[in-house]
């Protein structure tokens, strides 16, 4: 088997290859906390931040996003309390996304 270092090698000799050929390191797969922190399911609560319904129990969850985050709830009607007291229900969030 030849390795890639000596491909490169012959490669720069005969002159097909004209940038790096330096291997590049592979990204690490994602580890659950990684996924359960990026994508779709990255929303850490099951229920309305507001109303502690389960989301999608009135249909399709309404949400929104409030200084880059973004907040779920049971309904449109939630997001008026909500606005209330907006840090109340962010520490909510947090709260639930820090637990393991």
């Amino acid at each position: 088997m030849i390795s890639r270092a000596l491909v490169c090698g012959l490669l720069l000799t005969a002159g097909l290859l004209q940038v790096g050929c330096e291997e590049k390191p592979q990204a690490a797969a994602p580890t659950a906390d990684a996924t359960k922190s990026s994508g779709a399911d990255a929303y850490p609560l099951k229920v309305c931040v507001v109303s502690g319904e389960p989301l999608g129990s009135m249909g399709e969850p309404a949400a929104i996003q409030y200084e880059g985050q973004t907040v779920k709830f049971c309904c449109s009607g939630c997001e008026e309390d909500f606005r209330k007291e907006p840090a109340k229900f962010l520490a909510k969030i947090t709260t639930a996304a820090v637990k393991p």
